[in-house]
């Protein structure tokens, strides 16, 4: 899912993960596992993604899957 943390951070500006996870209210860790593989791109975390970034869903699995 590094693909995904990293095209946001680098397409909205975004310093760190944890002020990416601020942005979507959710925690740091929760990020760092993402971004690890340690947890799973869930659908309450595409919907925070979409709500943030007015991004497509679509878009955003396409982009956590790496295509």
């Amino acid at each position: 899912m590094d693909h995904l943390i990293d095209y946001l951070r680098r397409e909205y500006k975004i310093r760190t993960d944890a002020e990416l996870a601020k942005m979507l209210g959710t925690k740091p860790p929760a990020i760092s596992k993402l971004r690890h593989g340690v947890s799973a791109l869930t659908p309450a975390l595409i919907l925070k993604i979409h709500e943030a970034f007015d991004m497509p869903v679509k878009e955003i699995k396409r982009i956590a899957h790496g295509k």
